[in-house]
């Protein structure tokens, strides 16, 4: 009885000297929109060993401005005698500082392990005079191919969409009084773009504290211009590389700078935290309506 006992004693010492919880980073000092890799690992485990951990999903809770990029991905690796299991995910961080991912909890068996804290220092990009800001890799979810998925995953939307339109041809039928329809004025592409960009200064977001989304949507609408006019695709590329683009094509240098300034001003706003006077931003709107009337072809 005695022998039994201090086996089992030896047994739950040997386990919890070998089983080591860890927790790192790839880098602990980064730029802002840059990735790194948060990894979790525990040495010491046996083949026996059941292990439960609870991944994340899009944020590390306790972490502000820190978001995971992707899925979370483990394994476990043979390291001689022991095991090793090793978790991790690839994060980025929006706003510079200081920022400590907080401690979290596995179970092996039936002991509950800790990971330590981790200090991570998001820095500022240092702005080049002449070079840009670069973009912020994206992530972007794959759409099903499948016609079949499609259908099942939306088939609710779909027949409420049906049953939507067929009231509306039932209604518009049997109606009364029939409304006089307005024929539909085609705009050009510069007119539609010149309109939308008016439409967006109306809007006067900066003065509600909207200064960042009214950059993002005038540069939204000066991609899918440009992208349009010289028939590229410019809504996934970053500014740099639309530099590069329009270097290629038969633009008038000045031109270009007019439109790589416009670019990187918006990634100032976007990504540096800069806050221009709401005269600089009436300023932008006029530049980006002489990009549009300049590149224009002629008659449209």
């Amino acid at each position: 009885m005695r022998k039994g006992f201090y086996i089992l004693v030896f047994c739950l010492m040997s386990y919890v000297t070998v089983a080591q919880p860890k927790a790192y980073v790839r880098r602990n000092t980064f730029l802002v929109g840059e990735q790194t890799e948060l990894i979790y690992e525990v040495k010491g485990l046996s083949k026996t060993d059941k292990i439960s951990f609870v991944p994340q999903k899009k944020k590390i809770t306790g972490a502000k401005g820190v978001e995971i990029i992707g899925e979370f991905q483990d394994t476990l690796v043979s390291t001689g005698k022991f095991f090793t299991w090793q978790g991790s995910y690839t994060i980025t961080a929006w706003d510079s500082g200081s920022v400590n991912i907080p401690t979290t909890n596995i179970l092996v068996n039936d002991s509950v392990l800790s990971f330590p804290a981790i200090q991570l220092n998001i820095q500022t990009p240092k702005i080049k005079e002449g070079k840009g800001l670069y973009d912020i890799k994206e992530g972007f979810e794959e759409v099903p191919s499948s016609t079949a998925l499609f259908f099942q995953k939306y088939w609710g939307w779909i027949v409420g969409a049906l049953l939507l339109i067929v009231g509306l041809i039932l209604y518009f039928k049997f109606r009364k009084k029939k409304e006089k329809t307005v024929p539909e004025i085609s705009l050009s592409l510069k007119e539609a773009t010149l309109k939308e960009i008016d439409a967006l200064f109306e809007k006067r977001l900066w003065e509600n504290e909207g200064l960042k989304e009214h950059y993002y949507q005038l540069s939204l609408l000066l991609r899918a211009y440009l992208g349009k006019r010289y028939t590229v695709s410019l809504i996934d590329k970053t500014s740099y590389q639309i530099e590069l683009l329009l270097g290629q094509l038969n633009i008038h240098q000045e031109l270009q700078r007019e439109i790589n300034w416009m670019l990187n001003q918006a990634d100032l706003v976007k990504f540096a935290k800069s806050t221009p006077e709401s005269t600089e931003v009436s300023r932008s709107i006029e530049r980006a309506k002489e990009i549009v009337i300049k590149t224009s072809k002629f008659g449209e």
